[in-house]
């Protein structure tokens, strides 16, 4: 840092001074015969090493990024920030800091009027953070495709008393809406590259505006850790434009299936599905968006596509019906509301039942068998092979219950919050046995007297054989109130 000072000091001297050689201009040379160019970001003085670019190990960058900072003369494209001498200067006294990344994250907490987009790009053309982040291709046409990135490290070990310092190696990606709001922020990343969980995706293609930034934040952790150093802003397109439809991996028969996805403005979901077995189907979106479905055959002739959108539990929609084995349907789902944007989440399973008394289809929620009114209940059902079992509960009142299954074969439970797109959780949503060597499965868990939940009770295994295929196995649910 002196060596900027000394040359920029230069340039607050009179132009009589100025008119001895060397004197105010840019270049700085050393008794040694170094000599280095502040206005380029090489080292053509250098024969040996034209190309020397190492971050926070080489001197001489340091001192022409600082020069760069500093300099109002921006020539170059990437250049596009000046921060007077006396500010860099009332920076130096204020702080003190100690090095150069204590110098950049007092620039980051300063109310100097520059863009922090700017500053990083200036950082990666010197070599100091994290550079060129890229995103993979087949991802940019297609959200269901989730993305990767990656970029370059940037920085140069270098071995002092054999201690290795300056490399960038640890990162952070963060991403943020059109709006310029902090979406999230991956931590902890230890290679140059990252590929986002579906969750993850979920939240950026939720997020507000047709496009999104990601920045990365670069870190050394080699002697004494340094950082964050910040990329540019990154802008990208969410994918797809209005009212175009994703086609998804088809959907197997099982158990219980859920697909939690994140719905654009203006566009929709695509689930192309098979099942190993004929049957009664059930469908529905689970949240606190007005869903709609429509069910079609693979040529587009539609099966189901409701008048009404609000079948399901509230503004969720529903369809039931019978499906054929081995042959492809496609379910889309939309928002009713095209120009809403947020989560839903898909539940599909093999139904067997059990319908309200009166009703002789499940037409919408209501038409599920139904308990109400009872802080303690026993339920003695049956589970066909390949069907899984559905009731609506309500408790009587708010609190902790126990809901558990007794039968003679391994069984599984689910018990679902219709009104949360979140993902189910095991031991909280779902569970297989109450405990190691016992078949039944069994949740405890607070359940609120404002929501009607939905419970599916199975075999563990479908494609194990019941010993009396035409009436199914006994089961029996029973809802205790805790006290």
């Amino acid at each position: 840092m002196p060596t900027f000072f000394a040359i920029a000091a230069q340039n607050t001297f009179s132009s009589d001074i100025k008119t001895v050689p060397t004197v105010g201009d840019f270049v700085y040379k050393s008794y040694d015969g170094i000599t280095q160019d502040l206005h380029v970001i090489t080292n053509p003085y250098n024969p040996t090493m034209p190309n020397k670019i190492n971050g926070e190990s080489d001197e001489q960058i340091i001192m022409s990024f600082l020069y760069r900072l500093w300099e109002s003369n921006n020539s170059a494209l990437w250049d596009n920030i000046s921060i007077s001498f006396n500010d860099i200067w009332n920076i130096m006294c204020t702080y003190n800091p100690a090095n150069l990344s204590d110098f950049v994250n007092c620039l980051y907490s300063s109310n100097l009027e520059f863009t922090r987009s700017d500053l990083g790009e200036l950082l990666e053309i010197f070599k100091l953070s994290a550079s060129n982040l890229n995103i993979s291709q087949d991802s940019l046409s297609n959200y269901s495709i989730i993305p990767s990135y990656s970029w370059i490290k940037n920085g140069q070990d270098i071995d002092y008393i054999q201690m290795y310092y300056y490399s960038n190696d640890k990162f952070s990606l963060m991403f943020y809406d059109a709006n310029n709001n902090l979406i999230f922020e991956k931590q902890n990343i230890y290679t140059n590259s990252y590929t986002l969980s579906q969750d993850e995706w979920n939240q950026v293609l939720s997020s507000i505006g047709s496009y999104y930034y990601v920045v990365i934040k670069s870190y050394s952790t080699l002697g004494s850790e340094t950082g964050p150093y910040y990329s540019q802003k990154y802008r990208f397109n969410v994918p797809l434009s209005a009212n175009s439809i994703i086609s998804t991996s088809g959907i197997e028969n099982s158990r219980y299936v859920e697909k939690r996805i994140a719905i654009s403005q203006g566009t929709s979901w695509a689930f192309n599905i098979t099942f190993e077995h004929s049957g009664n189907k059930l469908f529905q979106t689970f949240g606190n968006i007005d869903t709609k479905m429509c069910l079609y055959q693979s040529d587009g002739t539609t099966l189901v596509c409701p008048a009404s959108d609000d079948e399901g539990y509230s503004l969720n929609s529903l369809i039931y019906h019978y499906l054929y084995a081995n042959t492809t349907y496609v379910l889309v789902v939309n928002f009713f509301n095209t120009n809403l944007s947020g989560m839903t989440k898909v539940s599909i399973l093999s139904i067997g039942g059990l319908k309200n008394i009166e009703d002789t289809t499940i037409e919408e929620y209501e038409n599920i068998f139904h308990i109400y009114g009872w802080d303690n209940y026993t339920l003695y059902s049956y589970v066909a092979q390949y069907e899984s079992m559905v009731v609506t509960w309500t408790p009587n009142s708010s609190g902790n219950y126990t809901i558990s299954l007794e039968s003679e074969f391994d069984n599984y439970l689910y018990v679902i919050n219709p009104s949360s797109s979140n993902k189910i959780i095991n031991n909280v949503d779902y569970n297989d046995d109450e405990h190691p060597g016992i078949r039944n499965a069994k949740l405890t868990n607070y359940y609120d007297s404002s929501i009607t939940y939905l419970i599916v009770f199975c075999q563990f295994n479908p494609s194990n054989i019941f010993d009396n295929l035409d009436t199914g196995d006994d089961i029996v649910v029973r809802i205790s109130k805790n006290s």
